[in-house]
């Protein structure tokens, strides 16, 4: 009886051991995959620079021998191949991603405020006090909707509203509007009107 309960704690052991490998490896090769995708879109991008390189290289070329300048073809001789452009276009494709990479992980909100204009929080105005106007006008969608003295679902029900019903509205607070009908103030849920 020991030697079976010995068996199953190795292999329980040996089986915490594989899982634990399996996720070292996975998570290595995530990185691996991530790093690789890195090291293409950099490669590309080289790629596109060397392009954009050699079409600079060839117009300026045209542009010296309409010119007649004898000296328009050996001034830019490291640019004639692609081995003496490529490392023109690492620096270029790096210096991108460095900037990109920067923007990406160094934004935030309050990189669109200009210095002159100072910094503000868009916050949704909370409402204490009833409006001694109406603040606008709703309309009943519930077939009965229950007018309550405090606004959530426990609070003891004043009177119950008709659908197409319309109420005036005082407040609102969180997710119920401050209703009157015939002078009485209620509660009601907020996704059982729609406002006019």
């Amino acid at each position: 009886m020991f030697d079976e309960e010995l068996e199953e704690g190795c292999g329980s052991i040996i089986g915490d051991i594989l899982v634990g490998f399996g996720l070292f490896f996975l998570v290595i090769g995530f990185f691996k995959l991530i790093f690789a995708a890195i090291e293409a879109f950099f490669i590309l991008l080289s790629f596109l620079f060397n392009c954009i390189l050699w079409v600079f290289y060839k117009a300026k070329l045209i542009s010296g021998r309409r010119s007649g300048d004898p000296t328009s073809e050996t001034n830019d001789e490291e640019l004639a191949s692609y081995d003496g452009r490529s490392p023109y276009a690492h620096g270029l494709a790096a210096l991108v991603m460095i900037v990109g990479g920067l923007s990406l992980f160094m934004g935030n909100d309050a990189s669109n405020v200009s210095a002159n204009e100072p910094y503000r929080v868009h916050r949704e105005v909370v409402q204490t006090e009833p409006a001694k106007l109406p603040l606008l006008q709703a309309k009943v969608l519930a077939t009965k909707l229950n007018a309550r003295k405090e606004p959530h679902t426990k609070g003891k029900i004043l009177y119950k509203l008709k659908r197409n019903q319309t109420v005036d509205v005082y407040m609102k607070q969180g997710g119920w509007w401050l209703v009157e009908v015939n002078g009485v103030r209620a509660w009601a849920s907020a996704k059982y009107l729609q406002g006019q």
